[in-house]
């Protein structure tokens, strides 16, 4: 068995928090937020500019030239402020929503905007470093920027700044116009993403895509935090009580340096307590000390209670349909079947199926977070769903839904997982803490529906959280299990084996398995991929 890790995850989470969940969008990349002089909240966005009337985000229909990317804002006056776009820098009036491009650079991505004093300001594109003059506006490069992938700006004081291209640092004197310092950081990172200035600590805090460092201005050193060497940092905030708000691509940490620990706040459709996604783009402050968050699935709010309660509200749009698409399948009709966050549908042709989820009475199934879409060997189509398990009626054009219970009806198929068909034509169904049900298929569709009782149910204390199934060549069963590794199970039900990363532990989520023509196994997991050779015992 040859093993490749990747990636670990650091897991120092706190659950004393009181959080509360509300849909998201998926078409609205959260990438900034800005508050105005009269306390309005702004979001920039890849679908354009949204303004929060105190209940939802409202979409503000701007030119054709603003309906996509706009990265950053900062203020001009009481009545207006700049965005900086894909297509250059713009002036937006919040009483009239006009805009004016008003600056571009060769390249055009604006990415970054930073008020350097009152008539200047700092611009970060994929061409350089630049700085704008309101007085005249013109607009010049840096020189030693020119041609550089600039990743990140930030203030150090008045006169300093630190920019940041790809694994290069430099010390910027704005006030003589000159390059103080460079660092060449290859030997460690690829680039930087995001940067922080600590004054409590007197440090640069800098996140990257393999981990957290500090920066002396003085001296020039960098140092690695370990505590979250493993994760890929793209944005960091210095919270009022000097700990750090770090959003990363597998959630939001709240780091505090001096006790070396986080509290860990991620996505999980089965928590309320969870994120609206993994990736976090954006941070932002507001009056009250509240965190606004942005992510790859809308927006998600930390209130500043004493105990950071984690709250969200309405979605950007009500119905949200097809957001989050998490499984595909194509069936032998042709039928693009999608599934995920919102019900399922398919595709065929050019036309779409009606959406089918809980809250319609025509086309209802038992839960929206569909896990897997299964088409058995007859072309039957089955759903795993956090509401148990689905049969596609072709007839009917509608879905039966089962419930699946051991003899003792003590456990429930609910937050099912995985679903597949074995060659005696029994159904296998992993579930999260109820362990696999298995049913003869012919058994299941004889009845009408609801709660019916299984023929096996496998529960040992190391399967009772299982992700997927998998049947090989020789008809056993390979279930990859949360944290507990990967079981191969023979056709009459007995354990044959038990794997996982030898170096890993059982601490990692193995998630998925397949078999390659030459009937190894390969195994995905959270901490890495898991090679294994089933011609050896």
């Amino acid at each position: 068995m040859l093993c490749l890790l990747l990636c670990p995850l650091l897991s120092d989470a706190q659950h004393h928090k009181k959080p509360y969940f509300i849909d998201y969008p998926t078409d609205n990349k959260v990438l900034d937020f800005f508050q105005d002089k009269q306390g309005i909240i702004w979001a920039c966005t890849g679908n354009g500019l949204f303004q929060y009337n105190g209940s939802y985000m409202q979409h503000c229909m701007l030119d054709n030239s603003l309906r996509r990317n706009i990265y950053y804002a900062t203020p001009k006056d009481s009545t207006s402020f700049y965005l900086s776009t894909a297509n250059g820098l713009y002036l937006f009036n919040t009483r009239t929503y006009a805009s004016e491009l008003i600056a571009s650079t060769q390249a055009l991505n604006m990415r970054t905007l930073l008020r350097i004093d009152a008539t200047h300001l700092l611009l970060r594109t994929y061409n350089g470093a630049w700085i704008y003059d309101e007085t005249t506006q013109g607009i010049r490069l840096i020189d030693f920027t020119k041609d550089m992938h600039i990743n990140s700006i930030q203030r150090i004081d008045d006169k300093r700044y630190i920019i940041c291209s790809d694994a290069v640092i430099f010390l910027y004197d704005y006030e003589r116009h000159r390059l103080i310092s460079r660092v060449d950081a290859l030997n460690l990172f690829s680039h930087v993403t995001c940067v922080e200035t600590d004054s409590f600590r007197q440090l640069i805090w800098m996140g990257t895509p393999s981990g957290l460092f500090t920066f002396s201005t003085t001296g020039g050193q960098l140092n690695k935090i370990t505590e979250l060497a493993a994760c890929s940092v793209k944005k960091i905030r210095i919270a009022p009580d000097h700990r750090l708000w770090i959003g990363t691509d597998n959630g939001l940490y709240i780091y505090t340096p001096e006790r070396h620990t986080a509290d860990y706040y991620t996505h999980h459709p089965l928590m309320k307590g969870s994120l609206g996604s993994h990736i976090i783009n954006c941070f932002f402050e507001d009056r009250e000390h509240n965190l606004w968050i942005g992510t790859e699935q809308g927006v998600s709010l930390l209130r500043a209670t004493p105990k950071y309660d984690l709250s969200y509200w309405t979605a950007f749009y009500p119905e949200g349909k097809g957001n989050s698409i998490s499984c595909l399948l194509k069936d032998k009709r042709g039928r693009l079947w999608m599934g995920g966050d919102n019900g399922v549908a398919y595709l065929q042709g050019d036309t779409l199926s009606p959406w089918y989820r809980t809250d319609t009475s025509l086309h209802r199934i038992s839960h929206n977070r569909i896990r897997a879409i299964y088409q058995d060997r007859e072309g039957i189509i089955w759903l795993a769903s956090d509401g148990s398990i689905s049969r596609y009626d072709e007839e009917r054009k509608e879905f039966v839904n089962y419930l699946l219970t051991p003899h003792d009806l003590s456990k429930n198929s609910a937050w099912a997982y995985d679903i597949k068909e074995d060659s005696r034509g029994r159904l296998w169904v992993s579930t999260y803490l109820s362990g696999i049900f298995i049913i003869g298929k012919e058994k299941l569709m004889a009845s009408a529906g609801g709660s019916i009782v299984a023929d096996h149910h496998l529960m040992p204390p190391e399967l009772s959280i299982t992700n997927s199934i998998y049947f090989d060549a020789d008809d056993n069963a390979w279930i990859t299990s949360f944290r507990e590794g990967v079981f191969s199970i023979s056709p009459d039900l007995q354990i044959r084996c038990r794997l996982s990363i030898p170096s890993l532990g059982n601490a990692y989520q193995y998630q998925n398995a397949i078999q390659d023509h030459e009937g190894n196994l390969w195994v995905g997991s959270y901490g890495g991929i898991m090679f294994v050779d089933t011609k050896r015992e």
